[in-house]
């Protein structure tokens, strides 16, 4: 995928969130499963994880280049991303649960309201 692609398939992602946040009970903001993210706990990781995207995107090519490297092998598609990424999680249970623990929780008076 190109930066173009990238970014158009973010937008599209970001649209099909919002408007399945907006469908939701607000309850569900600050109560998930026992040992599960909140929902307001998601949108928050989500937010944050595309900041860091959105500015390494505007870094231009050259330093991400000299500060990551060239990419030593084929392009993986998004369920082998998914299935590495669940792998590492099982591998990693205890710092995943750690980190989890640490999470902020945002609360429901953070959300935008939407009625």
């Amino acid at each position: 995928m190109n930066k173009k692609e990238i970014i158009e398939l973010l937008q599209t992602n970001h649209d099909i969130l919002i408007d399945w946040l907006e469908k939701q009970p607000k309850e569900i903001w600050e109560k998930g499963p026992s040992d599960k993210w909140t929902t307001g706990q998601h949108v928050l990781h989500l937010v944050n994880s595309f900041q860091l995207l959105n500015k390494a995107l505007n870094f231009p090519r050259f330093f991400l280049k000299h500060k990551f490297g060239l990419c030593n092998r084929e392009t993986r598609d998004y369920d082998t991303v998914v299935k590495n990424y669940q792998n590492k999680l099982k591998g990693n249970e205890d710092k995943a649960r750690k980190f989890n623990s640490k999470l902020k929780k945002p609360s429901l008076k953070s959300r935008k309201n939407t009625s």
